[in-house]
């Protein structure tokens, strides 16, 4: 990251620990409600073999699901404001 060899760009939500309480739900967000404490963590399919035998860190679609800045789908949780997307692990 520090020498600028990175397989994604900038700018990039980085990180992978964190923890939060909710302070505010999407109508679209149906299995949260304010005050929720939550954390984050790697996306897994859940459809592939490794999910279904209790092996979600070897999900067929982790790298998809982590490391491109995309959903399944292909589409991003963040953008610029001239529509952009911006990079990110957890989308």
């Amino acid at each position: 990251m520090r020498i600028g060899d990175a397989e994604f760009s900038f700018p990039a939500l980085l990180g992978h620990e964190g923890a939060g309480i909710i302070e505010k739900v999407g109508e679209q967000a149906t299995n949260f409600k304010v005050g929720d404490q939550v954390l984050m963590a790697y996306n897994t399919w859940g459809e592939c073999e490794n999910c279904n035998s209790e092996n979600p860190s070897s999900c067929i679609n982790w790298t998809t699901l982590n490391m491109s800045g995309a959903r399944i789908d292909g589409s991003y949780t963040f953008k610029k404001q001239d529509g952009t997307a911006v990079s990110n692990f957890f989308t």
